[in-house]
């Protein structure tokens, strides 16, 4: 079996790939979990979010089913990542998130299925994508939020007020405004990142205890 990627930019075969956590929790993240929520984009790539907690259970379980260590990527911190090959020669990368926040990532997505699979929800992939801050990345995150309602946004921006940097925060503002001029949405201004109940903004580092 080969990974590819088929109609509507889903990845054919992530079934059988998904399956190799066994009971560990993960989330299907990257491409693959952003086309939920914006026009789908062709991808070939699968990537996997684990938390903290689990890596060793994770490691044992992908050995297990025949996957090979291959090497660690270059992420920005709190996050860490490694490259798999799955059991059929398939390249996975599988990021690790530290901390409530990583384990929260990956324990919605458990509750959050689609054909089955468990796909992270748009906050916390909004958040990975800001973290990696590829210019892949911002363009997904304007695709899947320029067309979202006030609620979704804000949604969305509950979680970005404890997890990223005063300065991530105005970016994610910029890429809503610039998402929905995409869209041909009218502007909704400035989010609110100040507030009496709001202590400020929190590094991701802070959540790794």
């Amino acid at each position: 079996m080969e990974a590819a990627a088929g109609a509507g930019g889903a990845v054919m075969g992530i079934e059988e790939i998904d399956a190799a956590f066994g009971s560990v929790p993960h989330a299907i993240i990257g491409a693959v979990a952003a086309n939920q929520f914006m026009p789908a984009r062709q991808t070939m790539d699968i990537d996997f979010a684990i938390a903290q907690r689990d890596v060793d259970l994770a490691t044992e379980a992908l050995h297990a089913a025949g996957w090979r260590l291959q090497h660690e990527l270059v992420v920005r911190p709190p996050l860490a990542g490694v490259t798999w090959q799955s059991a059929d020669d398939q390249p996975v990368d599988v990021i690790i998130v530290p901390g409530r926040w990583g384990e929260a990532v990956v324990d919605s997505a458990m509750a959050n299925r689609a054909d089955g699979l468990p796909m992270a929800s748009l906050p916390h992939l909004v958040i990975l994508k800001m973290i990696a801050g590829r210019a892949t990345d911002a363009g997904d995150i304007t695709r899947m939020l320029g067309h979202q309602d006030a609620l979704t946004l804000e949604a969305v921006r509950t979680l970005a007020r404890r997890v990223l940097q005063e300065s991530e925060l105005a970016d994610l503002d910029q890429l809503i405004e610039l998402g929905r001029l995409e869209y041909g949405q009218p502007p909704v201004g400035r989010g609110p990142w100040s507030s009496k109940n709001n202590n400020g903004p929190r590094s991701p580092g802070s959540l790794e205890r």
